[in-house]
């Protein structure tokens, strides 16, 4: 199956860089000031399989060029990276075999107001954050603002080619509304657009923190998982029957776990015991599913000290595991 090597990996590291910036220019001396060199060194050391970042998190500041976005916003100065930050990164991971995926929100630019507008994102409403403003979106499909996000999700596709293994894209908290129809823009053409550069990449909609460690589409290869203060141990449905961790859920689809470190997605300090997260990890593999760990990674790409000495220990403990 596809997600086949995703399975034996087992685990991996995650990492949130999406802050936005108080101008381009701002943000692409950020950009140009990530060390990857060093961040490869590091997750080498670590010995994870696998390594995400965010590609961006509704600031509409994104760490890789992107021509199809700059034309539906408009700005003088774009607000997409001069560097192509992911591919510097793919690039170097590449000899060691630690293959890159990418964090995007399905919501696009929706936490800067006028590149919403352009976008057509229901009267350029901040969704990203404003729960009470979300509300606006239900029973609300957005085709406009699909059929305008859809190719700028390609173009980054397709610029990253076979060097982005996967995707994990946040926000899809109304998919009866906005992605399960029959006609496009839907969950099919959503996916077509993350896997235009790479057919095999794998992919999962996140439907929401603490929700069940579901599938929410059969275009999905596993599950988002996203897990903030529970850590699980099995999957809760609807009736509160607990299953247990096992490879797959809802006929096919990896089960996968993420979760953070910190205290908050990218934050510190560490919020448990190293032996928990070798033994939590463990648990989750050894029943067949794969578990992500959310790291804090600083402005120049330095992990957290105490976060990469947690996931060095936790590389070492897998490495020995049979």
């Amino acid at each position: 199956m596809n997600s086949d090597w995703f399975h034996e990996a087992g685990w991996g590291v995650f990492t949130h860089w999406c802050k936005g910036a108080a101008s381009p220019d701002e943000y692409n001396a950020r950009v140009d000031a990530f060390d990857v060199d060093l961040l490869v060194q590091q997750l080498v050391e670590i010995g994870t399989p696998y390594y995400f970042i965010t590609l961006g998190q509704c600031s509409g500041y994104y760490c890789a060029p992107n021509p199809t976005y700059d034309a539906v916003v408009g700005y003088e100065q774009s607000h997409c990276s001069r560097r192509d930050l992911v591919s510097d990164i793919a690039t170097a991971l590449a000899p060691h075999g630690i293959r890159l995926m990418l964090y995007l929100a399905s919501e696009g630019p929706a936490g800067d107001p006028a590149a919403a507008r352009k976008f057509m994102q229901l009267g350029g409403q901040t969704l990203g954050w404003d729960i009470e403003g979300n509300r606006l979106r239900e029973g609300r499909r957005g085709v406009e603002f699909m059929k305008l996000w859809q190719p700028c999700i390609r173009d980054w596709s397709e610029r990253f080619g076979d060097q982005v293994h996967g995707w994990w894209v946040d926000g899809c908290y109304w998919p009866e509304q906005i992605y399960r129809h029959a006609d496009a823009p839907n969950d099919k053409s959503f996916a077509a657009a993350f896997r235009a550069g790479n057919p095999k990449a794998l992919l999962a909609f996140n439907g929401g923190l603490e929700t069940p460690i579901i599938a929410h589409s059969e275009h999905e290869d596993y599950t988002a998982g996203e897990v903030g203060h529970l850590l699980p141990v099995g999957t809760r449905r609807t009736g509160g029957a607990l299953l247990p961790i096992s490879r797959f859920v809802g006929g096919g689809i990896q089960y996968h776990i993420l979760t953070h470190l910190g205290e908050h997605w990218g934050g510190r300090p560490s919020r448990f015991p190293t032996e928990l997260v070798v033994g939590y990890t463990k648990l989750v593999t050894d029943s067949g599913g794969v578990m992500t760990w959310d790291a804090g990674l600083d402005d120049t790409g330095n992990l957290y000290p105490e976060h990469f000495d947690q996931l060095r220990e936790l590389g070492d403990a897998m490495r020995q595991s049979p």
